[in-house]
């Protein structure tokens, strides 16, 4: 006679989890033109301990308004890097930075879960360094965990004092005016690429029940 609680306790297969790789988020157009880290450079006029905030200028800050927003990608330029620390810092409309607590035109914030960020503020203004007029530019200072912090600048297409100097076309973006009941407000897109290999995926666990 066969034993058939023996039969089947034999028989019996335990299901295998399957593993499903949840793909990386599409780069955005900017991201996608050669892929090559941001250039870096000098952190000028940093000073730490700017506010956590996404608003650089107050209300009534003479200038004309902002809002510049961006994607962090890793070096694959595919890969958004969320949780990375971005902080920000320029001159104001006469080309003056402010260098007292509690600072105006400085603030830091992090990048959300798909690496986005955004910020409003004013226009900065340009200054003179010998006989050179300086483009107006935002200054950045990228931190991811574990890693170098990146520093660069934010340059403006419709700058004429990007004429007859040499500033890598990475860094320049170009503004478009929407009118708001407050006046016109300009948008700006920046996105930067650290030299930070992409975090591998998380797996997602699948059983025969989900399938």
């Amino acid at each position: 006679m066969i034993n058939v609680s023996k039969y089947f306790d034999i028989c019996h297969v335990t299901a295998t989890p399957l593993v499903r790789v949840t793909p990386t988020a599409n780069p955005t157009e900017a991201a996608q033109t050669g892929c090559q880290t941001t250039p870096g450079g000098r952190a000028y006029g940093y000073l730490p301990g700017a506010p956590l905030t996404t608003t650089l200028a107050p209300p009534d800050l003479p200038g004309q308004r902002l809002v510049i927003s961006g994607t962090v990608y890793a070096s694959d330029c595919i890969t958004p890097l969320p949780n990375v620390l971005v902080e920000v810092w320029h001159t104001d409309s006469t080309g003056r930075y402010d260098r007292s607590e509690p600072f105006i035109l400085r603030a830091q914030m992090y990048t959300n879960s798909n690496g986005r960020h955004e910020f409003t503020t004013t226009r900065p203004g340009h200054y003179q360094s010998g006989d050179i007029t300086r483009p107006a530019h935002i200054h950045y200072r990228v931190s991811q965990q574990g890693s170098e912090p990146l520093a660069t600048r934010l340059l403006f297409a419709d700058d004429p004092h990007l004429t007859g100097i040499s500033e890598n076309s990475r860094l320049v973006t170009s503004l478009s005016e929407r009118t708001k009941p407050g006046g016109p407000i300009f948008y700006g897109t920046f996105d930067l690429i650290l030299p930070a290999v992409p975090p591998a995926p998380t797996p997602e666990i699948l059983t025969d029940e989900d399938l």
